[in-house]
């Protein structure tokens, strides 16, 4: 049988499917220049905070530094309550795209977009992680750790090798969970404009400081 996913992780099929399950990964070079911004995380959290024309935060900034890229259609993902605030706000102009995060794969529409920006990341509390690794690997003979919180880390940006600061499970199955949240929703939400058999070069700019396997031209600070 042969499977084919972006993000299947072989850690989750084997709790799935059991040890015959091999992977063979296929590289492919996306058309795109992408950048991405290391120094805030762009949680829920901050982007909710109150804020005004007077004392701009995290909705107006994204918005303003949208507006400015100069893209013809750019693709704005967010979290669903940030976008949302966004719209009742009118911080979302006619010509853009908008969509959250965890309502984004398999979904074909938006690949005539030349920009992608995609500003957070989804990041379930360890209770959640926790819970969706006791069905997964329910009949595991290592018992899963009665309770287990991120711990701080280090990882490098891949292609530009830049160094960000991280949080992770120190056990391999509840960090493979996590990253199919979050590292793989971020890769989920890049492959939206199709870059892979794309003749125009488009613009992908990553708004989170998470490091996945996408080769990162430019690691720049926010602002």
């Amino acid at each position: 049988i042969l499977m084919l996913d972006a993000t299947a992780d072989i850690t989750l099929l084997k709790g799935v499917l059991g040890n015959r399950v091999s992977r063979e990964v296929i590289p492919v070079r996306r058309n795109a220049v992408i950048i991405q911004a290391i120094s805030a995380q762009f949680d829920r959290r901050s982007m909710l905070k109150e804020e005004s024309k007077d004392s701009p935060g995290y909705r107006r900034k994204v918005s303003k530094f949208v507006a400015q890229l100069g893209a013809r259609r750019p693709l704005l993902i967010t979290h669903k309550e940030v976008k949302e605030e966004m719209q009742q706000e009118k911080l979302i102009r006619s010509s853009w795209r908008v969509a959250h995060l965890g309502a984004i794969r398999g979904i074909d529409l938006w690949k005539t977009c030349d920009a992608v920006i995609i500003a957070g990341r989804l990041q379930p509390a360890p209770r959640a992680v926790l819970c969706d690794a006791r069905c997964l690997f329910n009949d595991d003979p290592a018992a899963l750790p009665a309770d287990s919180e991120l711990e701080p880390d280090e990882a490098c940006l891949a292609g530009c090798g830049t160094k960000i600061k991280t949080l992770r499970y120190a056990d391999r199955r509840l960090q493979a969970v996590l990253e199919q949240y979050r590292e793989q929703e971020i890769s989920q939400a890049v492959d939206r404009l199709r870059l892979i058999n794309c003749d125009e070069t488009k613009l992908v700019i990553i708004l989170t400081s998470v490091a996945t396997d996408i080769p990162i031209d430019l690691a720049l600070e926010w602002p």
